[in-house]
């Protein structure tokens, strides 16, 4: 039975708890309450260590600024900041001077003249909470990228900016050359041309659990229990054309368009969704060929990974529709490609778990066989967990799966 209830697949994740590898705070058994936010999709119960200083919105006035270091610079008379010693956990949300939120270990304190500038070093969540218990729910889909601030007419490739359209309805248009040898569009010979329309979304639900033993001397000669999850239901519905007269070899792959989008918070933890859409086209040929296919799917999938667990992948489940394609191919074609949206959940806009899903067709033609052609179309899945600090991975982990094909 999932830790997190009302969700379809458990996905836990071990990672955002393992931030920094720094010294840790002096701290006792008793704790502050933070809020409790119950709703139909998500909830939070937490208990602090009396170390955790938490910036309220009522006192992040007394802020100044957030130095590329991490000194935070407090007004002369902070109270906040008088209150503040060596191995304290700072933490706040979005203000005007952290508006990617903030975390960090208290290394000093100085009063001055002017101001009280506090010097802080990274460190992990787990520092802050002696427990935690969280779940949120998160959702993205084209029309997010239709409305994005940069969106239309900004793909993350330069010279691409016809290749991915925003529609009207949540759809987009794909139009780009995998390959186009004298770079004429008006010469099918020499080019693998790939058009259509995709459209599809991804919902998410992200929980975090941090379980502290009882009596902790510090530092500590124990680990905290940490579990991370995500539960993911994806859909996607794509519409693709291909034509080629390529004779090479080709490779290309594509971050059609990555748009970052609506950050939100749950009291000091900011989380920063950013939707990405990508494409994979690689093959070859001898003479021309055309693939026209449609398809649709719907996928829930999964994985789990704790300290006391280990990991274990969840297989996906899916419904996949793929009417008859039509095909037509002169001599020999194998041509593979693979398009569709991933979404990144990041902590503080560094680090946390990624989920996506690509709709592929995989064409393999020869003239001399018979059948003369087979085509395979389907949809895949990737999860995973990427993190690093300060230029060190602290925690890397995927993987790539087939969720359902038919051909």
């Amino acid at each position: 039975m999932s830790m997190f209830p009302r969700t379809r697949l458990p996905i836990l994740f071990l990672g955002l708890g393992l931030l920094g590898l720094l010294a840790l705070p002096a701290c006792g058994d008793d704790g502050a309450a933070g809020p409790v936010i119950d709703t139909e999709s998500e909830y939070f119960h937490a208990e602090l260590f009396p170390t955790t200083k938490v910036v309220e919105p009522e006192t992040s006035e007394q802020l100044l600024a957030l130095e590329a270091d991490g000194t935070l610079v407090f007004v002369a008379d902070s109270a906040f900041a008088a209150a503040l010693a060596v191995n304290d956990v700072v933490a706040m949300g979005i203000t005007d001077a952290t508006p990617k939120g903030f975390m960090g270990l208290v290394t000093a304190v100085a009063p001055g003249v002017d101001s009280v500038r506090v010097t802080t070093a990274k460190c992990p969540i787990t520092w802050a909470f002696k427990s935690l218990d969280m779940r949120v729910h998160g959702a993205a889909n084209f029309e997010d990228l239709k409305a994005a601030p940069g969106a239309p007419g900004a793909p993350t490739t330069p010279g691409l900016e016809t290749q991915l359209r925003p529609l009207g309805t949540g759809k987009l248009v794909v139009d780009f050359y995998a390959f186009n040898g004298d770079q004429d569009p008006g010469t099918p010979e020499d080019q693998v041309h790939v058009q259509g329309s995709l459209e599809g979304h991804l919902d998410y639900w992200y929980g975090m659990k941090i379980d502290w033993p009882d009596v902790i001397d510090w530092p500590p000669d124990v680990a905290p229990e940490v579990t991370l999850g995500m539960d993911v239901s994806a859909g996607e519905a794509v519409d693709l054309r291909v034509d080629g007269m390529a004779s090479k070899a080709f490779s290309r792959s594509e971050s059609l368009m990555k748009v970052p989008l609506k950050p939100f918070a749950v009291w000091f933890l900011v989380f920063f969704p950013e939707l990405e859409v990508k494409a994979t086209i690689k093959g070859g040929a001898r003479g021309a060929y055309s693939v026209q296919v449609s398809q649709s799917a719907e996928a829930g999938f999964g994985a789990h990974l704790s300290t006391e667990d280990g990991a274990e992948f969840i297989p996906p489940h899916a419904d996949l529709d793929f009417p008859a394609p039509a095909v037509t191919s002169s001599e020999s074609a194998q041509v593979s490609v693979d398009v569709g949206p991933q979404v990144h959940l990041r902590l503080y806009d560094i680090a946390g778990p990624y989920a996506g899903v690509t709709g592929f067709l995989e064409l393999n033609a020869n003239s001399d066989a018979s059948p003369c052609w087979g085509l395979v179309g389907g949809l895949r899945g990737l999860i995973g967990f990427d993190i690093e600090i300060l230029g060190f991975d602290i925690f890397n982990w995927n993987r790539d799966f087939d969720i359902a094909s038919d051909g």
